[in-house]
């Protein structure tokens, strides 16, 4: 298998053929949320790029582009505070099984993802059910959410039968999004 991503076209294909993102899977089943605006991708892809310099070791501070500074210093604050070790960060991972792919924002020590989020939408959590298949079954999967006052909190931690739960929910969005495109729905 030949798998390969794209980061400026975020385009995931396998075997030379393009397959679907976790997020895209959601947006095309349920449409168009708040957090995907134009502005908020903006400031999300700021958001994680910046998380992703900082827990690499590769951050300037200095480039930090005002609308993310309190976003940023709520995520600080979190890899302080947080009895999570960071492991890896910005994961590209996909499934020859399901043929679907993602970005996991951080997986923490003991098989364990984050996923940065500067507003909770419940959606969340058919997300980290998709990154879990990805991660081959997650131990315990929360969302991470900065706010602007430089704050964060913690999303609802789902482990054991309530991951295999959201596993199973985004199967099922994912079986709705390839009848949608096999019957141009």
């Amino acid at each position: 298998m030949n798998f390969t991503f794209d980061p400026e076209t975020h385009i995931y294909k396998l075997d030379d053929r393009e397959i679907p993102s976790v997020t895209q899977i959601i947006k095309e089943v349920f449409g168009e949320r708040e957090w995907w605006s134009v502005h908020s991708a903006e400031v999300g892809r700021a958001l994680h790029l910046a998380v992703h310099y900082y827990n690499t070791g590769s951050l300037d501070k200095s480039s930090l582009d005002d609308q993310i500074i309190g976003r940023f210093a709520g995520f600080e604050k979190f890899k302080i505070e947080a009895p999570y070790i960071i492991k890896q960060s910005e994961v590209v991972l996909f499934s020859s099984k399901y043929r679907f792919a993602g970005t996991l924002d951080m997986v923490m020590e003991n098989n364990i993802i984050a996923d940065v989020k500067s507003s909770l939408d419940r959606a969340v959590y058919l997300q980290l059910g998709g990154y879990s298949i990805l991660l081959n079954h997650a131990k315990k999967a929360f969302a991470v959410v900065l706010s602007k006052k430089g704050t964060y909190k913690l999303s609802d931690i789902i482990k054991g039968t309530k991951i295999k739960y959201w596993e199973n929910a985004f199967l099922n969005c994912l079986s709705v999004y390839n009848l949608m495109k096999r019957h141009k729905i």
